[in-house]
């Protein structure tokens, strides 16, 4: 006769960008902590969080030491986690000042145009490739600095994930002065990562679960709470 303590899955969340996956002090929040607890909440699975920096939790991850939120599949990636169906999509968009609106439908659009982007950030191999070629002149910065900047007339474009570039934009009380134009530069999946074949049966029933909270309506009442 034995017993056999089940210990908690340790779900790693990086400090990024509010309202996607931040903290305040060491407490995780956001969207993809609210959809993830929750999920795990339903499934009646005990587990326990924590703050990480991004590449410090993926690393843990590929360890097999946790389960990391909110992540992206690369090449690499995939061959060292499993990954779970996709909990978000991040879509990015580009901010311009009302003054600059022009017709956006394709990354040729941004011909000759001075784009500010986040520095260390991809926005997708296409616009990576747009920006090697010189389409466009590019800058790097902090959101709030690119808003500011576009605001002076010092860039035609500043390039954000939608919900992390609205929230600065209200920061800075600049909302009625920007524009979003509707033709996305990109929408990234984002997924849970775990070691990759220690498991299968988790990440099914995750799967099941997050599907069932999608189709009663939980999921998108999560979402209306950041928009």
């Amino acid at each position: 006769i034995f017993s056999a303590a089940v210990s908690a899955e340790k779900l790693m969340f990086y400090f990024g960008d509010a309202p996607l996956s931040h903290s305040e002090g060491q407490n995780p929040q956001g969207i993809y902590f609210d959809i993830v607890t929750t999920v795990f909440d339903r499934m009646g699975i005990s587990y326990e969080v924590e703050g990480l920096p991004f590449k410090r939790a993926l690393h843990y991850a590929y360890e097999g030491q946790g389960i990391v939120v909110g992540i992206g599949a690369t090449d690499e990636r995939l061959s060292k986690l499993d990954f779970s169906a996709n909990i978000y999509d991040s879509t990015v968009v580009a901010f311009v000042k009302n003054e600059k609106v022009f017709p956006f439908s394709s990354l040729e659009d941004l011909k000759g145009k001075t784009v500010a982007t986040k520095l260390g950030w991809s926005y997708g191999a296409q616009f990576d490739q747009a920006r090697k070629n010189n389409l466009f002149s590019a800058i790097d910065g902090k959101p709030s600095n690119n808003f500011q900047s576009m605001l002076l007339g010092r860039i035609d474009v500043f390039i954000d994930n939608r919900l992390t570039g609205i929230k600065t934009m209200k920061a800075l009380n600049a909302e009625s002065s920007i524009t979003i134009l509707s033709y996305p530069i990109k929408v990234f999946p984002h997924y849970l990562g775990f070691k990759k074949g220690a498991h299968g049966k988790l990440i099914e029933r995750f799967n099941q679960e997050l599907a069932a909270f999608k189709s009663d309506g939980g999921f998108e009442k999560v979402l209306s709470t950041y928009h």
